[in-house]
């Protein structure tokens, strides 16, 4: 029989490409596929995984940790490893091919791999080392305060006597850390290791260092910073906390080639010294004196000059050692300075033209002690230096210069968010030996912004054409990457906490654009880990500051302990050991939830955060904080009683479904207006809210909508609601067919909204709809929901995230008056999905679809005439791979299997 036209592509292991440091007994396993033919209705019927511990073994007959042998299914994400016993930092290799629906096997595919970490604790052989009070009171540079401090160096030498075949490093440095062998870093990864609360979990690195590695003598170095590991002050801070001073533990494997193995650990005989950054904060910047460097620290057969001594064992954090597969984060953009500005004397404001997070990076020269003072900012004031009014002041870098010819510097353990950034010069310091005559400015010889997130994939694209609307789409990804680190912050610069209603609220915005699945597993722990024993989960997560009221204990903050599983499970297809391990702790915020209410309402929290009369003095919020605190509680119910039923326990879901309905009689009952026929005061969010979330009736929808389209038509279509009730007046709207009104929102021009940002310069999204104008953060993700309507409606891309919708996957473009083609495409869990819609020149849509292997869509065909509709150039109900379903609302509904697709459709506009 002739092979399969599929390609199996992609192989993941727990969401990422060949991880290292897999902690998973039973890794999960996924791949995609490829469709290299024109041939139709390609699915995968069934799979065979070969795993083995040597690439030469990867063989039928051969492998010899698994072979699954043919499994018939159509399954081909979170497929469970269920081979013999994996051992702790082993490496494996593995290969699938499939069989399709007409019993040709595939090819197999090139094969991948993972590595497992130090699973056991037993495993970790070595000791933590770092700074102890003592030694932190006597590096405190003299005259300064105990919060300026020099951050330490390690440093350990050993010798390798065979030729290494493998070395492997496992590292935490808490709270940040750089690893150096032989004279070089080991990676371009940043800010590592990702953000914890610390007093449970800390997680660490796992790096092949193989080529790092050497025959003969080698040295390790490990530079060290405060991270949110200590957070101590002297300049901004959102808050101020300490788990500890700085330490780290790393252990270093390494096979070699005559069979035997070495272990190099952190302990009592490495060494330690202070480092040349001597203030290190998250929050309000870092500052490196290059005179205190000494050439050759992090390489062997080091002539120690300044004060090299024994480390020190130190106590280890409270948190467990953890290692997640999250994509680390990089330097992924590099921006040039496109104007440089000098508003007084000697003080010179370079403008990136563009808002992003991450670090300036310079290349100097001039005198040795000449200290340059970078000061970042997204504003500028009336002089036109750096403003830092609305982000928290003073956050600043500087760097002492060693004199040495080129110095090329950027800070290692911070990172702000900023658009400018002010260069001062501070000569005081240099000798008075140096002439009067003699220049003693520095030639600043490049000045560049890297953006740092995560090395995401990309998983869609969206363009327009409207270029209004491509710049809205673009404003909200500076803002997403910007605030994308190990956690999901609000802004990049005041904040930089997790504040978790973004998680769900924004939740698919991001997931239709990037690949979140291992990033969110890290993030449903980090919530785990913040739960109160009384099943609160607080409204930041790491919780490194307890806030107090609503801003600790808001349900549409909390919920997304609940939500956000919810979506990631049905996003990337089937991972139930998320649901599963999550399910308990679910359970115990909904019994809080259950004990703050009154008769099922809830009436606590921030309610509709960010609404338009937030920030009016003297105004009041027009919605009551119960709507959006209740219509929360309703939906995580709902949801769990979904979660319930599939993990089994039907008890559980039968329970949920019950207190879900106890929950929308008392909603109704409480806030609608049978009188007036809407809900509380009528405004958009009191009415967006239940319908987004399912809590109205046959009796009361229609009211509700068309309340909230009447308050919309009454105020020009302008926006009132706040974040929350943001995104529920887009789903309410788009999921009733009104996304025309949508429509009316984006256009009007009367009151700020993301064409007002966008016409006002902005370059990423502002806090509030008027920010380029009147200051505040300007760089906030939290209110760009409308992506989300940029996928699911605008090119039709319809995901049932959340499954209240007919079809999992529906294709329904919303043809926008004034908007002349749309495309789009989404990496889904089989493979690239792409949607091309436009309208020709004699008034016809031509929609073009192309879908993966694996796959079946439900396609809506706007049309004024079903039976003219083609395929090509064929009538569609001639065509034998689709497969017609209805005709409704002017649509007609088909079901295509994958394969490329072109429709054509009469349309009236």
């Amino acid at each position: 029989m002739s092979l399969s036209p599929i390609e199996v592509i992609s192989l993941q292991t727990e969401h990422a490409s060949n991880p290292l440091g897999v902690e998973a007994s039973h890794p999960a396993l996924s791949w995609k596929f490829h469709n290299g033919s024109i041939e139709r209705g390609l699915f995968q019927a069934g799979y065979q995984v070969l795993v083995a511990s040597r690439p030469y073994y990867l063989e039928p007959d051969k492998a010899d940790m698994w072979d699954s042998g043919l499994v018939i299914s159509s399954d081909h994400t979170s497929i469970i490893y269920h081979g013999h016993e994996l051992q702790s930092g082993g490496r494996y290799y593995w290969k699938v091919r499939i069989r399709d629906g007409n019993g040709r096997y595939s090819d197999w595919s090139k094969a991948a791999s993972w590595s497992m970490g130090l699973i056991h604790p037993s495993d970790w052989k070595a000791k933590w080392i770092g700074l102890t009070e003592t030694i932190a009171t006597e590096w405190t540079l003299e005259g300064s305060s105990s919060d300026v401090m020099p951050m330490p160096l390690l440093r350990h030498e050993f010798e390798v006597g065979h030729t290494v075949v493998r070395a492997t490093a496992y590292i935490c440095g808490l709270g940040q850390f750089e690893l150096r062998i032989n004279g070089d870093s080991v990676t371009d990864n940043v800010l590592e290791p990702g953000w914890t609360d610390y007093d449970h979990t800390c997680l660490y690195c796992t790096y092949d260092v193989t080529e790092h590695i050497r025959s003969g003598s080698n040295a390790i170095g490990i530079m060290l910073g405060n991270g949110f590991y200590n957070v101590s002050g002297n300049r901004y801070t959102k808050f101020k906390g300490s788990y500890g001073l700085p330490k780290a533990i790393m252990q270093l494997e390494i096979e070699l080639d005559n069979g035997e193995s070495l272990q190099i650990t952190s302990g009592s005989d490495w060494e330690m010294a202070p480092g040349p950054i001597y203030f290190s904060c998250v929050y309000g910047g870092e500052d490196y004196d290059a005179r205190l460097e000494e050439q050759g620290w992090d390489k062997p057969h080091f002539t120690p000059a300044g004060d090299w001594n024994r480390t020190a064992l130190v106590s280890p954090p409270k948190g467990n050692l953890r290692s997640y597969p999250i994509l680390p984060n990089k330097v992924m953009k590099t921006y040039e300075a496109n104007h440089i500005s000098e508003p007084a004397s000697d003080v010179f404001v370079y403008d990136f033209g563009v808002n992003f997070s991450g670090r300036p990076r310079l290349r100097i020269q001039g005198q040795r002690g000449t200290k340059i003072r970078l000061v970042p900012g997204e504003l500028l004031d009336e002089q036109g230096k750096v403003s830092q009014t609305y982000t928290g002041a003073p956050r600043s870098f500087s760097y002492t210069l060693k004199g040495e010819g080129e110095e090329v510097w950027y800070p290692r353990f911070s990172y702000d968010g900023f658009r400018y950034v002010q260069i001062e010069t501070d000569v005081s310091s240099l000798p008075s030996s140096i002439s009067d005559g003699q220049n003693l400015k520095p030639i600043v010889l490049e000045m560049l912004g890297e953006m740092i997130y995560p090395d995401l994939i990309s998983t869609g694209h969206f363009e327009c054409s409207r270029d209004d609307w491509n710049g809205i789409h673009k404003l909200i990804m500076q803002a997403v990457l910007s605030n994308m680190k190990s956690v999901l912050t609000d802004c990049p610069h005041r904040e930089k906490l997790g504040w978790l209603e973004e998680y769900h609220l924004m939740g698919p915005s991001m997931m239709y654009n990037y690949d979140l699945s291992a990033l969110y597993v890290k993030l449903f722990n980090d919530m785990r880990d913040a739960q109160t024993v009384e099943g609160l989960v607080p409204d930041i997560a790491p919780e490194y500051v307890v806030f107090e009221n609503g801003f600790r204990d808001s349900p549409e903050w909390g919920s997304a302990y609940v939500i956000a599983p919810w979506y990631y499970y049905r996003w990337y297809k089937g991972d139930l050991r998320v649901l599963a391990e999550h399910y308990d702790s679910m359970k115990r915020y909904i019994q809080y939830l259950y004990s703050k209410s009154s008769d099922h309402i809830l009436r606590h929290g921030l309610g509709d955060w960010g609404n338009v009369w937030q920030n009016i003095e003297g105004a009041s919020d027009q919605t009551p904080i119960g709507i959006t605190a209740t219509a929360i509680f309703y939906y995580d119910c709902i949801i769990l009683s979904k979660i319930a039923h599939l993990l089994g326990k039907d008890q559980d879901a039968h329970k949920y479904e019950l207190i879900a309905i106890e929950v929308k009689g008392a909603f109704e009952r409480e806030w609608f207006n049978e009188e007036q026929k809407f809900f509380a005061t009528g405004s958009q969010t009191s009415n967006s809210a239940p319908l987004a979330v399912g809590l109205t009736t046959p009796e009361t929808d229609e009211a509700a909508l068309d309340t909230l389209i009447g308050d919309l038509e009454q105020g020009d279509y302008a926006i009132t609601s706040g974040e929350i009730g943001h995104r529920f007046t887009l789903l309410a709207l788009s999921r009733k067919g009104r996304s025309d009104i949508i429509q009316k929102m984006l256009e009007q021009t009367k009151k700020p909204y993301y064409a007002y940002q966008v016409a006002h310069g902005a370059s990423s999204l502002t806090e509030y709809w008027d920010g380029p104008t009147d200051g505040h953060s300007q760089n906030h993700f939290m209110m760009g929901h409308i992506e989300e309507w940029f996928y699911s409606s605008l090119v039709g891309i319809s995901i049932d995230y959340d499954g209240t919708r007919e079809y999992a996957l529906l294709i329904k473009p919303y043809l926008a008056e004034g908007v002349d083609w749309a495309r789009g495409s989404q990496l889904l869990p089989q493979g690239n999905l792409n949607v091309l819609w436009k309208i020709e020149t004699d008034g016809k849509l031509a929609l073009h679809v192309t879908v993966p292997v694996s796959s079946s869509v439900v396609v809506a065909l706007p049309t004024i005439d079903a039976s003219a509709i083609k395929e090509n150039d064929r009538y569609i109900d001639s065509v034998r791979d689709i497969e017609i379903i209805e005709e409704k609302d002017g649509h007609l509904f088909i079901r295509v299997g994958s394969g490329t697709y072109t429709f054509h459709s009469p349309i009236r506009r």
